[in-house]
């Protein structure tokens, strides 16, 4: 696989992350601030997270994929009620390892 289809794989995962970040939050009836402040990030942290890039453009003028930090994940999957790997693994295309 080349650099820019790994780019653009990576990208199109982390956009499916914060499609599911985002539904399940809207399910559950939260405001991005209340999400915030129910997991003690910054409603920066789940805007990006939910646009799956960083708000700021890069130096070339585009805007790279966001890539939040695991522990940020775990605490968003435990106040969105559901478990990790949900949040994880949207495109998944193999069943888990048994």
């Amino acid at each position: 696989m080349s650099a820019a289809g790994s780019s653009s794989d990576f990208a199109r995962r982390v956009a499916a992350v914060g499609e599911r970040v985002r539904a399940r939050r809207e399910e559950l009836g939260l405001s991005q601030i209340d999400l915030a402040n129910k997991v003690g990030r910054d409603r920066r942290t789940i805007q990006q997270i939910e646009y799956g890039r960083a708000t700021s453009p890069s130096p070339d003028g585009g805007y790279r994929p966001s890539n939040p930090q695991l522990d940020t994940m775990w605490v968003l999957a435990e106040a969105l009620g559901v478990d990790v790997l949900y949040l994880l693994e949207p495109l998944r295309t193999q069943p888990p390892p048994e």
